[in-house]
């Protein structure tokens, strides 16, 4: 059990084994989560409740503008989010498939 863990920390520690592919969909979620808040909060902002003091007094109104931006940022951070995040699984697969077939021309090798 020890020789295991300490053969997997080596692996860790000489970057033969990559923990990015195993948190991308934690991270993917996380950026999803702060793109819907941001857009939400973009939103939220174009409503404008107006303002009130003795000498000046404004109507509540609405910057739409900030609405469609809200919704373009929605629609188009989270499509590019996505592609960014599935662009580095490409990546790490590309690896995964390279290894894959050094790994099977090595084991095709003749022995010396």
């Amino acid at each position: 059990m020890v020789t295991m863990i300490s053969m997997d920390v080596g692996r860790f520690v000489n970057f033969e084994e990559f923990i990015t592919p195993k948190v991308m969909s934690i991270i993917y979620l996380l950026g999803v989560i702060v793109i819907i808040l941001v857009s939400l909060a973009a939103i939220a902002m174009s409503f404008k409740t107006g303002s009130s003091s003795f000498y000046y007094q404004s109507e509540p109104s609405i910057d739409w503008m900030m609405i469609v931006a809200g919704i373009l940022y929605f629609i188009f951070g989270n499509l590019i989010w996505r592609m960014i995040c599935e662009f580095v699984v490409v990546i790490f697969k590309i690896h995964d498939s390279i290894e894959s077939v050094d790994n099977h021309v090595i084991s095709l090798k003749p022995p010396q």
